[in-house]
This record gives structure tokens, C-alpha cells and sequence, in this order.
């Protein structure tokens, strides 16, 4: 996978869940996907 953009969101309280954003090299030919990982 070729990951362009990558960008991180801190959750607000420790052990929450981390919100990740990966864009591909092209905004609008490639999909954006969003991943919630739960700590």
C-alpha cells in the first residue's frame, strides 16, 4: 500500500480509541480509508 498522507488523532482520555487517516497519492482517484483502533 503507498500511503501519501498519513495523519495521526491523540485520543482525548488514555486506553481510548485512536483515530487514523491514510490518503492515498491521488486525492480523488484514491480511496480514503479510515481505521479506528481500540487500545
Amino acid at each position: 500500500m503507498n500511503t501519501a498522507l498519513q495523519t495521526t488523532i491523540p485520543p482525548p482520555r488514555s486506553g481510548g480509541p485512536s483515530f487514523v487517516l491514510v490518503t492515498g497519492p491521488s486525492g480523488a482517484g484514491r480511496s480514503t480509508a479510515v481505521r479506528v483502533l481500540e487500545d
